[in-house]
């Protein structure tokens, strides 16, 4: 299954709209609360670190998720993630899942 989602390159700050921010230790969020760029997603983080050791997240949630397949997902499950300047993060997730039911799924990725 392949499903795909845009994100607006935007900066903005304030609460009441998205936000794009850097964080400490090189960390990237992206943050709207009212789900109004994205389908359904509200929350990205990416956190750098060594080859194999980096991580991110990503958070949705309602109706206009509805390019995503019902939990459970069938392993291996593979994530990626695409900068509009090409660059791609991925990860494959196979033997370590922790959740993966109730529309949830949650793993440490395979190295």
């Amino acid at each position: 299954m392949r499903s795909s989602a845009r994100r607006p390159a935007t900066r903005t700050t304030t609460a009441s709209k998205s936000a794009r921010t850097s964080g400490r230790n090189g960390a990237i969020d992206y943050f709207d609360p009212k789900l109004r760029f994205v389908e359904g997603i509200y929350q990205i983080r990416l956190l750098p670190g060594p080859q194999g050791r980096s991580r991110g997240f990503v958070k949705g949630r309602g109706e206009r998720l509805v390019a995503l397949p019902d939990t459970p997902l069938t392993a291996p499950v593979t994530f990626q993630l695409q900068g509009s300047h090409g660059e791609c993060w991925s990860g494959t997730f196979a033997t370590q899942i922790i959740r993966n039911a109730d529309g949830s799924f949650k793993a440490k990725p395979d190295l």
